[in-house]
């Protein structure tokens, strides 16, 4: 078979395979990158003399036919200019003085040519408009070379004696932070009288734990402070109540464990989650007509409770508070055994065990801790989807439908792994809410309730429940007491 002949580079001495126009890979390369390829053929378009790219036109006019452009054929709108227009309708030439001195016929216009500025006085730079450099960029940003450009002044901060920049709310950033941290801007002397130290709160460290402790700044600085402290302490310790609450379901124990699962928990536990030794119970209320009815019915002394001061300024504020403290292992034990819990904020439970007779009771207690009547909307919240579920099953069977929603919590509020990024409400709403409040409100006699939450709900039904109860006044409402007998429904009135 004949040898079939292989084409070989065109350089001397160079062996390699062609690869192109004559070279091999190597050799094109390098001429290609000497610019020594290019013949000198140039583009076919009319008045262009750029070197050819490809199809007989230069770089520029080929893209514009790729592209489909329609070739710029017009002349330049100077007179008695035949060159082709490459910006703003001038040539080249006239656009490269447009761009220079402002004046696409500077040659024409301006033939006196200045060597100082006509604004300043400074070695004019372009002088066939008499401007320097300043004023030159002045006349061609904004038409005039006089023109004044206004310097706008950082803001200063608001507080007197600083000079430093605003950063937001018309504030330097360290006095910013200050009064969104401690609502001041600087350190202010302790409340209490003669102390004099310098405190961004409202007390000294020292005055901060009298408070906390004997609920007083100056019980530390009573000349008899060890006689009063031993007394403090035996008050502490006289607290009789009722220590078996727990022991049997009544009406009375159903809604106080229900506000316990609202506002109360237990105490005295082990670190772990597995409690061992749970020794009391406590609870914390900021409406003292609810702590108060709470601590009665266990036979606590209200005169014994604590008084959780408030906080009026500063990050941390808080209202006025009533807390209880039950200490009895009994109590406690009791408690746990029916669902309450320590650390109770991701664990609750419906109650275990309880009879349906006093399911309605604890509802209450929970609904006056948690809960809120809006308009024709009951609800209780809770960061507990579970609980929920489980009084959503529970009001399901006597025939009441309910819904659960979610929403995420506030960047401001607690976010531990405790609380989650989510908080929950179940909620009541249409034809059910009549169902609801006669089973929750049944026995208003003799029973524990907060008053202001059930004149809410009652005002709601007046509208469509007569005083007398005889018939329902609203027409679409028949259809819910179908299986309900006029004894069954109470006499509603607003002097409960």
């Amino acid at each position: 078979m004949p040898q079939i002949l292989k084409r070989k580079c065109s350089i001397l001495g160079c062996n390699n395979k062609h690869d192109a126009r004559g070279y091999c890979k190597k050799h094109y390369h390098i001429a290609q990158r000497n610019g020594t390829l290019h013949s000198n053929r140039k583009c076919k378009f009319n008045g262009c003399n750029l070197p050819h790219e490809a199809k007989g036109y230069c770089n520029k006019h080929y893209m514009a036919l790729a592209y489909q452009e329609k070739l710029n054929t017009q002349k330049c709108r100077i007179n008695n200019c035949n060159n082709m227009v490459v910006s703003k309708g001038l040539c080249e030439h006239h656009y490269h003085h447009l761009h220079k001195y402002g004046d696409p016929l500077y040659r024409e216009n301006y033939p006196i040519r200045f060597d100082f500025c006509k604004v300043c006085k400074k070695p004019a730079t372009h002088k066939g408009l008499g401007l320097c450099n300043e004023h030159f960029y002045l006349y061609s940003k904004y038409g005039d070379p006089n023109h004044r450009v206004v310097i706008k002044l950082p803001h200063i901060c608001s507080v007197s004696s600083c000079k430093e920049n605003v950063y937001k709310e018309n504030l330097c950033n360290k006095h910013f932070f200050r009064l969104h941290k401690y609502n001041k801007f600087k350190k202010t002397k302790c409340l209490v009288k003669n102390c004099g130290k310098l405190v961004w709160g409202d007390y000294c460290e020292m005055h901060t734990k009298s408070l906390r402790v004997y609920n007083d700044p100056n019980f530390i600085d009573s000349p008899n402070y060890a006689e009063n402290r031993a007394i403090f302490k035996d008050n502490l310790k006289i607290k009789p109540f009722n220590k078996y609450f727990f022991d049997v379901w009544s009406h009375e124990s159903a809604y106080v464990l229900g506000y316990l699962f609202a506002d109360g928990h237990l105490r005295g536990y082990s670190p772990s989650y597995n409690i061992k030794f749970p020794r009391g119970v406590t609870f914390l209320s900021t409406d003292q007509e609810l702590a108060d009815a709470v601590a009665k019915a266990f036979n606590f002394p209200k005169s014994l409770m604590y008084v959780r001061p408030p906080i009026l300024s500063g990050k941390n504020k808080r209202k006025i508070a009533w807390s209880c403290d039950l200490r009895s292992m009994h109590l406690a034990r009791q408690a746990f055994n029916k669902g309450l819990l320590p650390k109770k904020i991701m664990r609750l439970r419906m109650p275990k065990g309880i009879p349906d007779e006093f399911l309605f009771d604890f509802l209450r207690g929970l609904f006056d801790g948690d809960g809120t009547f809006g308009s024709s909307n009951w609800s209780i919240c809770s960061v507990v989807p579970e609980l929920l579920n489980d009084i959503k099953l529970k009001l399901h069977t006597f025939g009441i439908d309910s819904t659960i929603n979610s929403s995420e919590i506030s960047e401001f509020h607690d976010r531990s792994k405790l609380t989650g990024k989510f908080i929950h409400n179940i909620s009541v709403r249409g034809e059910d809410l009549f169902k609801l409040y006669f089973l929750i409100y049944r026995n208003i006699k003799g029973i524990m309730y907060l008053a202001r939450k059930q004149h809410k709900f009652e005002n709601w039904i007046e509208s469509y429940v007569e005083r007398k109860f005889n018939y329902i006044i609203h027409p679409t409402i028949n259809s819910t007491f179908q299986n309900f007998n006029k004894q069954q429904i109470p006499h509603i009135s607003t002097n409960t």
